[in-house]
């Protein structure tokens, strides 16, 4: 998923990519892209590791992702 985002020109050291990075998760679970099943498997732990992120923009994108998709759906992700 990472080289996904990374192939629209982001860079790895990028706080920016990053931020993509959480939007196109955003997009993912918005339009239903993934089962929650699979995006809970393989993008939920990438997105739990930017939580400490030095990018403030990064962890404020984390945080309006994981309020509006995972805490307030009522899913378990867990």
């Amino acid at each position: 998923w990472l080289l996904l985002v990374y192939g629209y020109g982001g860079n790895l050291l990028d706080g920016n990519f990053y931020c993509r990075f959480v939007q196109v998760c955003h997009y993912i679970l918005e339009d239903k892209g993934l089962s929650l099943e699979k995006f809970s498997k393989d993008l939920l732990p990438e997105l739990f590791r930017m939580r400490h992120d030095k990018t403030p923009n990064v962890r404020i994108t984390l945080g309006r992702l994981l309020a509006t998709h995972i805490m307030l759906s009522g899913t378990d992700f867990f």
